[in-house]
């Protein structure tokens, strides 16, 4: 198999994904998730090339830069950055076959760096 793949890069400190909370109104998604994963949306969509198809099986890899040492689940970050990237990217995260992530340190610049690779099944030659 070949991969085509594009590279993301959202700028700040990257968000987990955070449980839904219970409102007045109902269930909601905290603000800070909604926001993050608005920015990795416009991000992707900035990065996705002409005539980008969401068909098809994807790999993710995700790079957390973190401004400091607190501890983070970076799984909560997976799960908000595959979120974000619904519509633009493909149309389902269950179309991710597999995902990476890693956490790091960066105080200068935190960010979330993302490669998606879709994956193109390999013609037969002969």
């Amino acid at each position: 198999m070949s991969a085509i793949a594009i590279y993301i890069t959202v700028p700040g400190k990257p968000v987990g994904k955070e449980r839904p909370r219970m409102g007045k109104h109902g269930v909601y998604t905290p603000t800070k998730t909604k926001k993050f994963e608005r920015l990795v949306y416009v991000s992707a969509l900035e990065r996705r090339p002409w005539g980008w198809s969401r068909e098809g099986r994807f790999d993710i890899e995700v790079s957390c830069y973190f401004p400091d040492l607190h501890r983070r689940d970076v799984d909560n970050v997976l799960k908000s950055v595959m979120d974000g990237m619904k519509g633009v990217i493909y149309d389902d995260d269950a179309q991710v076959s597999v995902a990476k992530v890693k956490g790091m340190l960066d105080r200068e610049r935190p960010r979330t760096e993302i490669i998606v690779r879709r994956l193109v099944a390999a013609v037969p030659q002969g």
